[in-house]
């Protein structure tokens, strides 16, 4: 005798229900594998890579942290179609304050370096080791030389602490008449950020850099 219509329906219906069963444990597994590989940070970008999120007129082109100075150093660029001038600098790293306290020019689509110094208590060698990774938290405060408002370019900057550590050194030469004070900045292990060039206040690209001490 074959089996009724009613008994075959029920035996598909059956054997449909443990294929859905079979493979939607496949799907649940899946996708709870793909959030925690994705919590983990598996799917975002390694937390040491040089990264910036957010800015606006006001864009960190390049930088570096320096342990062992005490310092960091930031390449600014003017991304807006007018003059800026830069009133200050603000990098917070971890529960350290880095800070550029005079100002610069900046030309529209010119670069400028900026030494930041940081804070004594506690210094970036007591906090981190080198090539240790960070994420700061980067404010830049300016004004628009053309229409005189005020405003900030804020964001979020990462990195690897550099192993560099900025040297100055001052030496003094002498003529019958007058006394020369010869300022050098060197950098130990050079790194991503070229600074200026012996005796002046230029990279080695001829953009201009502040906050040394013969360049305010």
């Amino acid at each position: 005798m074959k089996p009724s219509n009613h008994c075959a329906g029920r035996k598909k219906g059956q054997s449909g229900m443990e294929l859905l069963m079979t493979y939607g444990w496949v799907v649940v597994v899946g996708v709870g594998a793909i959030i925690l590989l994705s919590q983990m940070g598996t799917f975002r970008p390694a937390p040491c890579d040089k990264t910036r999120i957010g800015f606006s007129q006001v864009n960190p082109s390049d930088w570096g942290v320096y342990r062992d100075s005490n310092v960091a150093i930031i390449k600014l660029e003017n991304a807006a179609g007018d003059s800026l001038e830069v009133t200050g600098v603000n990098l917070l790293l971890d529960n350290i304050t880095c800070r550029y306290a005079a100002s610069a020019v900046i030309q529209p689509g010119v670069d400028v370096f900026v030494r930041l110094v940081c804070s004594d208590t506690p210094r970036l060698s007591e906090r981190f080791n080198r090539g240790d990774c960070y994420r700061g938290d980067l404010v830049i405060t300016y004004v628009n030389k053309v229409t005189g408002s005020s405003d900030e370019s804020k964001g979020k900057i990462t990195g690897t602490i550099e192993e560099g550590n900025i040297v100055t050194t001052t030496s003094t030469s002498s003529t019958t008449s007058t006394t020369a004070l010869i300022t050098t900045t060197t950098v130990d292990n050079p790194p991503l950020v070229e600074l200026v060039e012996p005796g002046n206040c230029k990279d080695t690209n001829g953009n201009t850099i502040h906050g040394l001490p013969d360049c305010p």
